[in-house]
Protein backbone atom coordinates (compact mmCIF):
# COMPACT_ATOMS: atom_id res chain seq x y z
CA UNK A 1 0.00 0.00 0.00
CA UNK A 2 1.60 3.62 -0.88
CA UNK A 3 -0.84 5.27 1.33
CA UNK A 4 1.12 6.99 4.14
CA UNK A 5 -1.63 5.87 6.66
CA UNK A 6 -3.28 2.90 7.01
CA UNK A 7 -6.34 2.39 9.89
CA UNK A 8 -6.98 -1.36 10.87
CA UNK A 9 -9.59 -2.25 13.22
CA UNK A 10 -8.74 -5.29 16.08
CA UNK A 11 -10.86 -8.54 16.05
CA UNK A 12 -13.69 -7.00 19.63
CA UNK A 13 -13.63 -3.91 17.05
CA UNK A 14 -12.92 -2.19 20.45
CA UNK A 15 -9.47 -0.66 18.47
CA UNK A 16 -8.23 0.89 15.51
CA UNK A 17 -4.75 0.28 14.40
CA UNK A 18 -3.12 2.69 12.43
CA UNK A 19 0.33 2.24 10.81
CA UNK A 20 1.75 5.79 9.73
CA UNK A 21 4.70 6.53 7.53
CA UNK A 22 7.54 8.69 8.81
CA UNK A 23 7.25 12.59 8.32
CA UNK A 24 3.39 12.21 8.23
CA UNK A 25 0.64 14.33 11.04
CA UNK A 26 -2.31 13.01 11.89
CA UNK A 27 -4.42 15.09 13.75
CA UNK A 28 -7.04 14.04 16.24
CA UNK A 29 -9.96 15.66 17.05
CA UNK A 30 -12.83 13.98 19.19
CA UNK A 31 -11.76 11.76 22.62
CA UNK A 32 -10.14 8.53 22.48
CA UNK A 33 -7.34 6.65 23.99
CA UNK A 34 -3.71 6.30 23.05
CA UNK A 35 -0.71 3.98 22.99
CA UNK A 36 2.25 3.37 20.38
CA UNK A 37 3.14 -0.39 19.71
CA UNK A 38 6.51 0.47 17.50
CA UNK A 39 8.29 3.55 15.99
CA UNK A 40 9.09 6.85 16.80
CA UNK A 41 5.98 9.53 17.06
CA UNK A 42 5.17 12.78 19.55
CA UNK A 43 1.74 13.53 20.33
CA UNK A 44 0.98 16.99 21.26
CA UNK A 45 5.45 17.16 21.44
CA UNK A 46 5.42 14.29 24.00
CA UNK A 47 7.72 11.29 23.37
CA UNK A 48 5.46 8.73 22.92
CA UNK A 49 6.89 5.38 24.67
CA UNK A 50 6.53 2.16 22.53
CA UNK A 51 4.16 -0.14 25.14
CA UNK A 52 1.95 -3.12 25.02
CA UNK A 53 -1.74 -2.79 24.93
CA UNK A 54 -2.96 -2.46 28.12
CA UNK A 55 -5.67 -0.40 29.70
CA UNK A 56 -3.19 1.49 32.06
CA UNK A 57 -1.09 2.20 28.71
CA UNK A 58 -3.17 4.62 27.40
CA UNK A 59 -3.12 7.95 26.85
CA UNK A 60 -5.90 10.10 26.86
CA UNK A 61 -7.44 12.62 24.42
CA UNK A 62 -9.29 14.46 24.36
CA UNK A 63 -9.88 17.54 21.61
CA UNK A 64 -13.09 18.17 20.83
CA UNK A 65 -13.94 19.32 17.69
CA UNK A 66 -16.23 22.47 19.42
CA UNK A 67 -13.28 23.41 20.63
CA UNK A 68 -11.10 23.75 17.66
CA UNK A 69 -7.77 23.03 18.18
CA UNK A 70 -7.03 19.17 17.49
CA UNK A 71 -4.18 16.88 18.98
CA UNK A 72 -1.35 16.70 16.81
CA UNK A 73 0.41 13.46 16.28
CA UNK A 74 3.87 13.43 14.12
CA UNK A 75 6.09 11.04 12.95
CA UNK A 76 10.09 10.59 13.10
CA UNK A 77 12.16 8.40 11.50
CA UNK A 78 12.94 4.90 13.10
CA UNK A 79 16.18 2.97 13.03
CA UNK A 80 15.90 -0.71 12.70
CA UNK A 81 17.96 -1.23 15.57
CA UNK A 82 14.99 0.29 17.54
CA UNK A 83 12.22 -1.34 15.76
CA UNK A 84 11.67 -4.84 17.35
CA UNK A 85 9.25 -6.84 14.87
CA UNK A 86 9.16 -9.81 16.94
CA UNK A 87 7.57 -8.01 19.55
CA UNK A 88 5.33 -5.83 17.69
CA UNK A 89 4.05 -8.83 15.90
CA UNK A 90 3.22 -10.70 19.69
CA UNK A 91 1.56 -7.14 20.49
CA UNK A 92 -0.32 -7.19 17.16
CA UNK A 93 -1.67 -10.90 17.65
CA UNK A 94 -2.92 -10.16 20.93
CA UNK A 95 -5.44 -7.72 19.52
CA UNK A 96 -6.14 -8.61 15.70
CA UNK A 97 -6.48 -11.78 13.71
CA UNK A 98 -4.83 -8.91 10.34
CA UNK A 99 -1.59 -9.44 12.38
CA UNK A 100 -0.07 -10.67 9.57
CA UNK A 101 -0.92 -7.89 6.75
CA UNK A 102 -0.19 -5.17 8.92
CA UNK A 103 3.33 -6.74 9.40
CA UNK A 104 3.57 -7.03 6.04
CA UNK A 105 3.07 -3.20 5.81
CA UNK A 106 5.67 -2.58 8.43
CA UNK A 107 8.03 -3.94 6.08
CA UNK A 108 7.27 -2.05 3.22
CA UNK A 109 6.95 0.76 5.35
CA UNK A 110 10.22 0.26 6.57
CA UNK A 111 9.58 0.90 10.28
CA UNK A 112 6.57 3.31 10.58
CA UNK A 113 5.03 3.90 13.85
CA UNK A 114 2.05 1.59 14.75
CA UNK A 115 -0.39 2.97 17.45
CA UNK A 116 -3.72 1.62 18.60
CA UNK A 117 -6.76 3.99 19.46
CA UNK A 118 -9.47 2.76 22.23
CA UNK A 119 -12.52 4.13 21.12
CA UNK A 120 -14.12 4.00 24.14
CA UNK A 121 -15.07 6.95 26.58
CA UNK A 122 -14.81 7.42 29.77
CA UNK A 123 -18.05 8.85 31.99
CA UNK A 124 -17.00 12.61 31.87
CA UNK A 125 -16.71 12.63 27.66
CA UNK A 126 -19.81 10.60 27.93
CA UNK A 127 -21.81 13.65 29.81
CA UNK A 128 -19.79 16.17 27.60
CA UNK A 129 -21.51 14.28 24.51
CA UNK A 130 -25.12 14.43 26.13
CA UNK A 131 -24.92 17.99 26.85
CA UNK A 132 -23.29 19.47 24.27
CA UNK A 133 -24.35 18.63 20.30
CA UNK A 134 -21.66 17.68 18.21
CA UNK A 135 -18.96 17.92 21.25
CA UNK A 136 -16.44 15.52 20.02
CA UNK A 137 -17.14 15.34 16.33
CA UNK A 138 -19.58 17.15 14.42
CA UNK A 139 -21.92 15.76 12.53
CA UNK A 140 -20.94 16.45 9.14
CA UNK A 141 -17.70 13.89 9.32
CA UNK A 142 -19.97 11.22 10.53
CA UNK A 143 -21.60 8.06 8.93
CA UNK A 144 -25.15 8.43 9.21
CA UNK A 145 -25.31 4.32 9.04
CA UNK A 146 -23.14 3.60 12.02
CA UNK A 147 -22.83 4.29 15.47
CA UNK A 148 -21.73 7.60 15.92
CA UNK A 149 -18.10 8.06 16.57
CA UNK A 150 -16.34 10.24 19.38
CA UNK A 151 -13.11 10.75 17.05
CA UNK A 152 -11.64 10.55 13.86
CA UNK A 153 -8.42 12.08 12.53
CA UNK A 154 -7.34 13.90 9.24
CA UNK A 155 -3.84 14.45 7.54
CA UNK A 156 -4.15 18.49 7.97
CA UNK A 157 -0.92 19.76 7.88
CA UNK A 158 -1.75 21.71 10.87
CA UNK A 159 1.47 23.28 12.85
CA UNK A 160 0.06 25.75 15.72
CA UNK A 161 3.16 28.08 16.13
CA UNK A 162 5.60 29.10 12.47
CA UNK A 163 8.72 27.40 12.66
CA UNK A 164 10.56 30.82 12.83
CA UNK A 165 9.31 30.34 16.62
CA UNK A 166 9.39 26.84 17.11
CA UNK A 167 13.33 27.77 16.83
CA UNK A 168 13.55 30.08 19.19
CA UNK A 169 11.42 28.03 21.98
CA UNK A 170 13.43 24.86 21.17
CA UNK A 171 16.68 27.00 22.01
CA UNK A 172 15.27 29.17 24.95
CA UNK A 173 13.85 24.98 26.11
CA UNK A 174 17.57 23.88 26.34
CA UNK A 175 18.77 27.00 28.11
CA UNK A 176 16.22 26.10 30.77
CA UNK A 177 16.81 21.95 30.97
CA UNK A 178 21.02 22.75 31.10
CA UNK A 179 19.85 25.48 34.37
CA UNK A 180 17.92 22.05 35.41
CA UNK A 181 20.78 19.94 35.31
CA UNK A 182 22.94 22.08 37.40
CA UNK A 183 20.30 22.07 39.94
CA UNK A 184 19.01 25.45 39.41
CA UNK A 185 14.76 25.82 40.37
CA UNK A 186 13.45 27.03 37.15
CA UNK A 187 10.20 29.06 35.79
CA UNK A 188 8.29 29.67 32.83
CA UNK A 189 5.46 32.35 32.37
CA UNK A 190 3.45 32.49 29.26
CA UNK A 191 1.47 35.97 28.94
CA UNK A 192 -0.60 37.08 26.76
CA UNK A 193 -4.54 38.68 26.37
CA UNK A 194 -7.77 36.56 26.45
CA UNK A 195 -7.74 34.30 23.42
CA UNK A 196 -4.21 33.97 22.83
CA UNK A 197 -3.62 30.66 23.84
CA UNK A 198 -2.08 30.04 26.59
CA UNK A 199 -3.95 27.46 27.76
CA UNK A 200 -3.48 25.20 25.07
CA UNK A 201 0.94 26.65 24.99
CA UNK A 202 0.82 25.45 29.12
CA UNK A 203 -0.31 22.24 28.22
CA UNK A 204 2.35 21.26 25.14
CA UNK A 205 5.01 22.77 27.36
CA UNK A 206 4.35 20.61 30.01
CA UNK A 207 4.46 17.54 27.69
CA UNK A 208 7.57 18.73 26.27
CA UNK A 209 9.31 19.58 29.40
CA UNK A 210 8.43 15.93 30.17
CA UNK A 211 10.20 14.23 27.97
CA UNK A 212 12.98 15.24 30.08
CA UNK A 213 12.33 15.85 33.51
CA UNK A 214 9.78 13.10 35.82
CA UNK A 215 7.51 15.53 36.40
CA UNK A 216 6.08 19.64 35.98
CA UNK A 217 4.86 21.98 38.38
CA UNK A 218 2.11 24.16 37.14
CA UNK A 219 1.44 27.73 39.32
CA UNK A 220 -2.31 28.04 38.01
CA UNK A 221 -3.23 31.88 38.64
CA UNK A 222 -5.84 31.51 35.90
CA UNK A 223 -8.87 31.83 38.51
CA UNK A 224 -11.36 32.60 35.95
CA UNK A 225 -10.27 29.48 33.62
CA UNK A 226 -8.61 27.10 35.84
CA UNK A 227 -7.15 23.88 34.86
CA UNK A 228 -6.76 20.91 37.32
CA UNK A 229 -10.02 22.82 39.40
CA UNK A 230 -13.02 24.59 39.25
CA UNK A 231 -13.19 28.66 38.93
CA UNK A 232 -11.85 30.95 41.58
CA UNK A 233 -8.84 28.72 42.72
CA UNK A 234 -5.02 29.15 42.99
CA UNK A 235 -3.47 25.99 42.65
CA UNK A 236 0.00 24.55 42.78
CA UNK A 237 -0.30 20.77 41.32
CA UNK A 238 2.76 18.75 40.20
CA UNK A 239 1.83 17.22 36.98
CA UNK A 240 3.67 13.35 36.46
CA UNK A 241 1.80 12.52 33.00
CA UNK A 242 1.51 14.49 29.60
CA UNK A 243 -1.91 16.43 29.30
CA UNK A 244 -3.90 15.74 25.86
CA UNK A 245 -7.10 17.41 27.67
CA UNK A 246 -8.99 20.28 28.01
CA UNK A 247 -9.49 21.26 31.97
CA UNK A 248 -13.15 19.05 31.74
CA UNK A 249 -11.13 15.84 31.22
CA UNK A 250 -8.53 15.76 33.91
CA UNK A 251 -10.34 17.40 37.23
CA UNK A 252 -8.67 14.16 38.68
CA UNK A 253 -8.24 15.12 42.08
CA UNK A 254 -11.08 14.96 44.37
CA UNK A 255 -9.34 16.52 47.11
CA UNK A 256 -6.93 19.40 46.59
CA UNK A 257 -3.76 19.63 48.20
CA UNK A 258 -2.15 22.68 47.33
CA UNK A 259 -4.85 25.26 46.79
CA UNK A 260 -6.90 28.58 47.98
CA UNK A 261 -10.16 29.59 47.38
CA UNK A 262 -10.08 33.33 45.81
CA UNK A 263 -13.71 33.13 45.38
CA UNK A 264 -14.02 35.12 42.62
CA UNK A 265 -13.33 35.08 38.60
CA UNK A 266 -11.26 38.31 38.55
CA UNK A 267 -9.00 39.66 41.00
CA UNK A 268 -10.35 42.52 42.27
CA UNK A 269 -8.86 42.27 45.60
CA UNK A 270 -5.20 42.59 44.56
CA UNK A 271 -3.17 41.70 47.81
CA UNK A 272 -5.52 38.79 48.93
CA UNK A 273 -4.38 37.43 45.08
CA UNK A 274 -0.57 38.44 45.54
CA UNK A 275 -0.49 36.90 49.25
CA UNK A 276 -2.05 33.85 47.50
CA UNK A 277 0.16 33.32 45.17
CA UNK A 278 3.34 34.59 47.34
CA UNK A 279 2.52 31.49 49.40
CA UNK A 280 1.99 29.09 46.58
CA UNK A 281 5.20 30.24 45.35
CA UNK A 282 6.93 29.31 48.62
CA UNK A 283 5.71 26.23 48.92
CA UNK A 284 6.75 25.69 45.55
CA UNK A 285 10.59 26.05 46.96
CA UNK A 286 9.46 24.15 49.96
CA UNK A 287 8.36 21.08 48.29
CA UNK A 288 10.42 20.87 44.65
CA UNK A 289 13.84 19.02 44.16
CA UNK A 290 16.82 20.80 42.63
CA UNK A 291 16.32 21.09 38.96
CA UNK A 292 12.28 21.16 39.11
CA UNK A 293 10.81 23.21 36.52
CA UNK A 294 7.44 25.92 37.57
CA UNK A 295 4.76 26.79 35.07
CA UNK A 296 2.63 30.01 36.23
CA UNK A 297 -0.26 29.97 34.06
CA UNK A 298 -1.40 33.42 34.12
CA UNK A 299 -4.31 34.97 33.47
CA UNK A 300 -5.63 36.92 29.97
CA UNK A 301 -5.61 40.98 31.71
CA UNK A 302 -2.91 42.59 30.84
CA UNK A 303 -3.05 45.86 31.31
CA UNK A 304 -3.77 48.18 34.36
CA UNK A 305 -3.86 45.75 37.47
CA UNK A 306 -3.51 43.01 35.33
CA UNK A 307 0.09 44.22 34.24
CA UNK A 308 1.18 44.97 37.81
CA UNK A 309 0.35 41.57 39.16
CA UNK A 310 2.38 39.91 36.35
CA UNK A 311 4.84 42.52 36.66
CA UNK A 312 4.83 41.38 40.69
CA UNK A 313 5.09 37.66 39.45
CA UNK A 314 8.60 38.13 37.36
CA UNK A 315 9.99 40.43 39.96
CA UNK A 316 9.04 37.42 42.86
CA UNK A 317 10.02 34.65 41.00
CA UNK A 318 12.80 36.13 38.82
CA UNK A 319 11.48 34.64 35.89
CA UNK A 320 13.65 32.28 33.77
CA UNK A 321 11.69 32.44 30.93
CA UNK A 322 8.63 35.02 29.95
CA UNK A 323 6.73 34.08 26.71
CA UNK A 324 4.31 36.82 25.63
CA UNK A 325 1.60 34.51 23.18
CA UNK A 326 -0.37 36.61 20.66
CA UNK A 327 -2.79 35.68 17.94
CA UNK A 328 -1.51 38.36 15.38
CA UNK A 329 1.19 40.63 15.05
CA UNK A 330 -1.03 43.37 15.53
CA UNK A 331 -1.93 42.75 18.84
CA UNK A 332 -0.98 44.92 21.86
CA UNK A 333 2.24 43.88 23.92
CA UNK A 334 2.67 44.06 27.19
CA UNK A 335 4.49 46.88 28.56
CA UNK A 336 7.55 45.16 29.96
CA UNK A 337 9.52 47.38 32.89
CA UNK A 338 12.63 48.50 31.80
CA UNK A 339 14.64 45.93 33.58
CA UNK A 340 12.52 42.64 32.11
CA UNK A 341 12.55 44.29 28.48
CA UNK A 342 15.26 42.22 27.00
CA UNK A 343 14.45 38.74 28.43
CA UNK A 344 11.15 37.58 26.72
CA UNK A 345 10.50 35.63 23.63
CA UNK A 346 7.68 36.62 21.47
CA UNK A 347 5.16 34.13 19.70
CA UNK A 348 2.61 34.70 16.92
CA UNK A 349 0.57 31.85 16.69
CA UNK A 350 -0.32 30.28 13.31
CA UNK A 351 -4.42 30.91 12.30
CA UNK A 352 -5.87 27.12 12.90
CA UNK A 353 -8.34 25.90 10.02
CA UNK A 354 -11.23 24.62 10.78
CA UNK A 355 -12.31 20.77 9.74
CA UNK A 356 -16.23 21.84 9.27
CA UNK A 357 -15.77 25.53 8.41
CA UNK A 358 -17.45 28.06 10.39
CA UNK A 359 -20.60 26.15 11.03
CA UNK A 360 -20.90 27.19 14.68
CA UNK A 361 -19.45 29.18 17.02
CA UNK A 362 -16.86 27.70 19.39
CA UNK A 363 -17.74 27.32 23.12
CA UNK A 364 -17.96 30.39 25.61
CA UNK A 365 -15.81 30.91 28.18
CA UNK A 366 -18.53 30.37 31.40
CA UNK A 367 -19.73 27.18 29.16
CA UNK A 368 -15.73 26.12 29.91
CA UNK A 369 -16.34 26.71 32.81
CA UNK A 370 -19.60 24.98 33.16
CA UNK A 371 -18.13 21.88 31.64
CA UNK A 372 -14.92 22.00 34.27
CA UNK A 373 -17.39 21.97 37.34
CA UNK A 374 -19.07 19.25 36.05
CA UNK A 375 -15.78 17.10 35.15
CA UNK A 376 -15.47 17.48 38.49
CA UNK A 377 -18.14 16.11 40.07
CA UNK A 378 -18.71 13.50 37.35
CA UNK A 379 -16.59 11.63 39.89
CA UNK A 380 -19.62 11.02 41.77
CA UNK A 381 -21.53 9.79 39.44
CA UNK A 382 -22.41 6.14 39.01
CA UNK A 383 -24.39 6.99 35.40
CA UNK A 384 -22.72 8.86 32.34
CA UNK A 385 -25.78 11.29 32.75
CA UNK A 386 -25.57 14.44 34.49
CA UNK A 387 -29.17 14.28 36.04
CA UNK A 388 -27.82 10.85 37.78
CA UNK A 389 -26.29 13.60 40.15
CA UNK A 390 -29.87 13.48 42.07
CA UNK A 391 -29.01 9.38 42.87
CA UNK A 392 -26.62 10.36 44.95
CA UNK A 393 -26.91 9.99 48.30
CA UNK A 394 -26.17 12.98 50.41
CA UNK A 395 -24.37 12.98 53.60
CA UNK A 396 -26.38 14.90 56.61
CA UNK A 397 -24.29 17.26 58.10
CA UNK A 398 -26.22 18.72 62.01
CA UNK A 399 -26.66 22.56 62.27
CA UNK A 400 -24.45 22.41 65.21
CA UNK A 401 -20.98 21.34 63.05
CA UNK A 402 -21.75 23.83 59.83
CA UNK A 403 -20.01 26.62 59.62
CA UNK A 404 -20.91 29.33 56.74
CA UNK A 405 -18.62 32.13 55.00
CA UNK A 406 -20.20 34.49 52.72
CA UNK A 407 -18.50 37.00 50.54
CA UNK A 408 -19.08 40.97 51.63
CA UNK A 409 -20.96 40.92 48.15
CA UNK A 410 -23.76 38.79 49.52
CA UNK A 411 -24.14 40.61 52.81
CA UNK A 412 -27.57 39.28 54.01
CA UNK A 413 -29.34 39.11 57.47
CA UNK A 414 -29.23 36.22 59.67
CA UNK A 415 -32.30 34.64 58.00
CA UNK A 416 -31.37 34.62 54.75
CA UNK A 417 -27.94 32.75 55.51
CA UNK A 418 -29.38 29.29 54.62
CA UNK A 419 -31.46 30.59 51.43
CA UNK A 420 -27.90 32.32 50.24
CA UNK A 421 -26.22 28.89 50.35
CA UNK A 422 -28.78 26.49 49.08
CA UNK A 423 -28.60 24.95 45.86
CA UNK A 424 -25.13 26.58 45.54
CA UNK A 425 -21.46 25.11 45.01
CA UNK A 426 -19.49 25.71 47.65
CA UNK A 427 -15.26 25.76 48.42
CA UNK A 428 -14.89 23.49 51.52
CA UNK A 429 -12.06 25.60 53.00
CA UNK A 430 -9.86 25.80 56.43
CA UNK A 431 -11.03 27.27 58.96
CA UNK A 432 -9.42 30.19 59.96
CA UNK A 433 -8.93 32.14 63.27
CA UNK A 434 -9.46 35.88 60.84
CA UNK A 435 -13.04 34.84 60.56
CA UNK A 436 -15.05 35.86 63.76
CA UNK A 437 -18.18 33.65 63.80
CA UNK A 438 -21.38 33.90 65.45
CA UNK A 439 -24.72 31.94 65.93
CA UNK A 440 -27.30 32.55 62.93
CA UNK A 441 -29.84 34.27 64.94
CA UNK A 442 -28.10 33.76 67.87
CA UNK A 443 -29.61 30.00 68.41
CA UNK A 444 -27.46 27.32 69.67
CA UNK A 445 -29.47 25.09 67.08
CA UNK A 446 -28.38 27.02 63.91
CA UNK A 447 -24.89 26.87 61.86
CA UNK A 448 -22.30 29.66 62.54
CA UNK A 449 -21.34 32.29 60.03
CA UNK A 450 -19.32 34.79 59.23
CA UNK A 451 -18.22 37.22 56.44
CA UNK A 452 -15.33 37.57 53.91
CA UNK A 453 -13.86 40.96 53.34
CA UNK A 454 -10.88 43.26 51.96
CA UNK A 455 -9.04 42.07 55.07
CA UNK A 456 -9.48 38.09 55.75
CA UNK A 457 -6.68 36.32 54.72
CA UNK A 458 -6.06 33.47 52.56
CA UNK A 459 -8.43 30.32 52.88
CA UNK A 460 -6.72 27.00 52.15
CA UNK A 461 -8.90 24.89 49.50
CA UNK A 462 -9.83 21.61 50.06
CA UNK A 463 -12.48 20.49 47.06
CA UNK A 464 -16.33 21.57 46.55
CA UNK A 465 -19.40 20.26 47.73
CA UNK A 466 -23.18 20.99 46.51
CA UNK A 467 -25.26 21.95 49.26
CA UNK A 468 -28.27 19.92 48.17
CA UNK A 469 -30.65 20.77 50.38
CA UNK A 470 -31.65 22.14 53.91
CA UNK A 471 -34.00 20.97 56.41
CA UNK A 472 -34.83 23.10 59.07
CA UNK A 473 -37.01 20.91 60.97
CA UNK A 474 -33.99 18.15 61.63
CA UNK A 475 -31.40 21.03 61.71
CA UNK A 476 -29.64 18.98 58.63
CA UNK A 477 -27.64 20.07 56.41
CA UNK A 478 -27.58 17.76 52.97
CA UNK A 479 -24.22 17.65 51.03
CA UNK A 480 -22.37 16.32 48.07
CA UNK A 481 -19.13 16.33 47.22
CA UNK A 482 -16.45 14.23 46.33
CA UNK A 483 -14.30 15.18 49.17
CA UNK A 484 -14.69 12.73 51.77
CA UNK A 485 -15.69 14.92 54.50
CA UNK A 486 -16.08 12.97 57.37
CA UNK A 487 -12.35 12.37 57.07
CA UNK A 488 -10.87 15.70 58.56
CA UNK A 489 -9.35 16.04 61.74
CA UNK A 490 -11.10 19.82 62.12
CA UNK A 491 -14.66 20.81 60.45
CA UNK A 492 -13.73 22.65 57.26
CA UNK A 493 -16.20 25.29 56.91
CA UNK A 494 -18.37 26.17 53.38
CA UNK A 495 -17.14 29.07 51.48
CA UNK A 496 -19.67 30.69 49.00
CA UNK A 497 -17.63 32.53 46.07
CA UNK A 498 -19.23 35.87 43.41
CA UNK A 499 -20.26 33.75 40.43
CA UNK A 500 -18.74 30.87 41.22
CA UNK A 501 -22.65 29.13 40.38
CA UNK A 502 -23.60 25.29 40.27
CA UNK A 503 -23.83 24.80 36.10
CA UNK A 504 -27.55 25.19 34.95
CA UNK A 505 -27.33 21.60 33.45
CA UNK A 506 -26.80 19.89 37.22
CA UNK A 507 -30.32 21.74 38.16
CA UNK A 508 -32.24 20.19 35.54
CA UNK A 509 -33.97 17.31 35.64
CA UNK A 510 -37.05 15.22 33.85
CA UNK A 511 -38.28 14.83 37.56
CA UNK A 512 -38.86 17.50 40.33
CA UNK A 513 -35.45 19.13 41.74
CA UNK A 514 -34.19 17.43 44.43
CA UNK A 515 -33.28 20.45 46.43
CA UNK A 516 -36.89 20.39 47.89
CA UNK A 517 -36.42 21.66 51.28
CA UNK A 518 -39.14 21.62 54.50
CA UNK A 519 -42.15 23.44 53.93
CA UNK A 520 -42.84 23.90 50.56
CA UNK A 521 -46.39 23.46 50.68
CA UNK A 522 -48.80 26.70 51.62
CA UNK A 523 -50.14 24.95 55.03
CA UNK A 524 -46.36 24.61 55.95
CA UNK A 525 -45.41 27.97 55.39
CA UNK A 526 -47.89 29.34 57.36
CA UNK A 527 -47.11 27.49 60.19
CA UNK A 528 -42.77 27.94 59.85
CA UNK A 529 -40.57 30.55 61.30
CA UNK A 530 -39.53 33.61 59.75
CA UNK A 531 -35.44 31.62 58.92
CA UNK A 532 -38.14 29.21 56.79
CA UNK A 533 -39.78 31.62 55.37
CA UNK A 534 -36.70 33.40 54.09
CA UNK A 535 -35.68 30.13 51.95
CA UNK A 536 -38.95 30.72 49.57
CA UNK A 537 -37.36 34.38 49.15
CA UNK A 538 -34.83 35.98 47.19
CA UNK A 539 -32.07 36.99 49.80
CA UNK A 540 -31.56 40.65 49.67
CA UNK A 541 -28.07 42.81 50.51
CA UNK A 542 -28.06 43.92 54.44
CA UNK A 543 -25.91 45.58 56.63
CA UNK A 544 -27.10 43.74 59.64
CA UNK A 545 -24.94 40.83 59.21
CA UNK A 546 -21.26 43.12 59.70
CA UNK A 547 -22.00 42.44 63.41
CA UNK A 548 -20.26 38.95 62.37
CA UNK A 549 -17.21 41.29 61.47
CA UNK A 550 -13.96 41.07 63.39
CA UNK A 551 -13.27 43.94 64.77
Amino acid sequence: MNCPVVKFESSGKEYDIFVISADERLCFYGSCQILCLAGNATLNDFHLPNVSVESSKFLKISAPQKMDIPAILQVFKSTEKDFKLNRLKFRLKEITAQFESIMQLVAEKNCPAVLVVKKSLDIVEEIMASLVPNFHVHSSKQNMNSIPSRYYSSRLDLYIYPEECEKILRFRIDDLLSKRKNGQRVSVLPIGNKGAGKSHFVRNLVNRLLNSAESVYILDVDIGQSEFTPSGCLTLTKVLAPIFGKPFSHQKSAKFENSYFYGDLSPHNIPLFKDIFERLWNHFLEISSPGDICIINSMGWIKDSGRDILVDIMTNTKTDLIIELSRNMGERSFEFPPNLASRPISIVANDIPSEIGQIEKKLTAPMIRDLTTIGYFSKLLVRPIISSIFNIVPLKISFKNVKIALPIDILVEDHYVLAAINNQMMAICQDSADLKFHRICGSEEFPEAAIIDGKSSALKCFGFAIIRAISIEKRELYVVSPVDLENFEEPPIFVRGVRIDLPTHMMMAPKPSPYALDGNNETSRKESSKLVNALFNAPTNSTGFKRSRKK
